[in-house]
């Protein structure tokens, strides 16, 4: 393979996703109906190895990418307490090279690290060979036969693409430094997080103050609105108090002249005409009274009809002298009432 093909290859590995990984050769149905895990590996090796270009690139990189993960899966260290090493890789980190250091690498903790690695930049597919090495049977033997095409194909990518992953001293170094930072980085939070703490009593004792001040506001609104019903009614009663007030004294005004006109006109009727009173003496009791027989039914409901409106009572609101005249004009009633059952 020359340098141009495993560029190609590398990107197609690239762009594969996990659902079209496990449609490549039926990859996924077989692993679930645990069958022909081994004839596929076989079909593995005849793709990776093709010098006809019977198969495509795309091909090429699917059967990489299933190849890896089925000699990943028989050797994948699922204790999450090993101890993992740091590895710095020279060069573009991408899928294909993370493989292939997986693949080629034998020390436990080198290995470890460089599965988290893997973790950190392909989630998923590192996931499915998690998942598929915890449905692996550890007492199963490797058939390293159906493995050996794979692992071939492996090596020969060394001549285009040599590999280089150490843990150094530089690394070290850079490992304390980032120890230090991680420190200085928990200080800092440690504080962060106790000015947020201050931070979120101060907004509660705030909220708490908002919250009075609302309810203060409310029952204020409430006063407002209870003074200004009050001095709306208020205002009401002064108004109908005054206007009462100026009726009354119109009432006064025109009372007084209606009285002064009846004085006005009785001294008129006086002087033309014998007083009033004695015209009434000088009548009949029939007359008088409104009646055209003398029997005691007609003269007592005469005089009843005549008491309820002369009755002094009647005049308690009027000036006393008309108290005096209904008490005269009552007074001749009761004398003709007196006279015509004689």
């Amino acid at each position: 393979m020359n340098l141009d093909a495993y560029s190609e290859l590398r990107q197609d590995v690239e762009s594969q996703s996990v659902r079209s990984i496990k449609r490549f050769l039926d990859y996924g149905k077989r692993v679930r109906q645990d069958t022909g895990l081994d004839e596929m590996m076989q079909w593995i090796g005849r793709v990776l190895h093709d010098t006809d270009q019977v198969y495509s690139q795309q091909e090429r990189a699917q059967a990489f990418i299933v190849g890896a993960c089925e000699w990943l899966a028989r050797r994948w260290q699922l204790d999450p307490g090993q101890t993992a090493a740091m590895i710095t890789v020279i060069g573009d980190v991408d899928r294909v090279r993370l493989l292939r250091l997986l693949v080629t690498e034998h020390d436990p903790e080198r290995r470890q690290g460089l599965q988290q690695s893997f973790r950190d930049t392909d989630a998923k597919l590192a996931g499915w060979i998690e998942e598929r090495a915890l449905h692996e049977d550890p007492q199963d033997e490797v058939d390293l036969v159906h493995e050996a095409p794979f692992l071939r194909f492996v090596e020969s990518l060394e001549q285009v693409d040599p590999l280089v992953a150490d843990g150094g001293d530089d690394l070290a170094k850079e490992l304390e430094e980032a120890e230090q930072q991680k420190i200085r980085l928990g200080r800092e939070l440690e504080a962060a997080s106790e000015r947020a703490e201050r931070a979120v009593q101060r907004l509660e004792s705030l909220e708490e103050e908002a919250k009075g001040l609302r309810k203060n506001l409310r029952d204020e609104r409430e006063n407002g609105d209870k003074l200004r019903q009050e001095r709306t009614k208020r205002i009401k009663f002064e108004r109908d108090a005054r206007e009462a007030g100026t009726q009354l004294q119109r009432l006064k005004e025109e009372y007084v002249k209606l009285d002064q006109r009846l004085r006005e006109s009785v001294r008129r009727q006086g002087s033309k005409n014998p007083p009033l009173l004695d015209q009434l003496r000088q009548m009949s009791p029939e007359d008088l009274l409104g009646v055209t027989q003398r029997s005691d039914d007609d003269i007592g409901q005469a005089r009843r009809r005549l008491a309820s409106v002369f009755h002094s009572d009647r005049a308690a609101q009027l000036p006393p002298w008309v108290a005096d005249l209904f008490d005269h004009l009552l007074g001749l009633v009761n004398a003709a009432c007196d006279k015509a059952r004689k």
